[in-house]
């Protein structure tokens, strides 16, 4: 979780220096599906401040996007969790954000 915690943090300041509001936030991440559906584990990911931009649009924008960036939509959030990105994404993902804001 402090790994996590750490990188999400990392990923907060790129998208902020580049003028994109973002918070880090706590989260929870499923241990796949199928096997232990109710077992969730401590996790944390970066809320995209959704500036005049509806959450289902910038997930439609990220997911179609080239490479396809993957986030999920929660009360009304884009969150980016930091169990599924590495930090060499981190442009890639701040692009893509900033292309979608404009």
């Amino acid at each position: 979780a402090d790994a996590l915690h750490a990188k999400a943090a990392l990923l907060q300041k790129v998208l902020s220096d580049a003028g994109v509001g973002a918070e880090l936030v706590e989260a929870d991440d499923q241990v796949g599906g199928g096997s232990v559906p109710m077992q969730l584990l401590d996790a944390y990911a970066v809320a995209i401040e959704l500036d005049g931009i509806s959450p289902e649009r910038l997930e439609k924008h990220m997911r179609l996007g080239e490479p396809p960036i993957i986030g999920r939509i929660d009360h009304a959030r884009y969150l980016l969790h930091m169990r599924t990105i590495a930090e060499s994404e981190f442009d890639t993902i701040e692009k893509a954000i900033a292309e979608a804001m404009a």
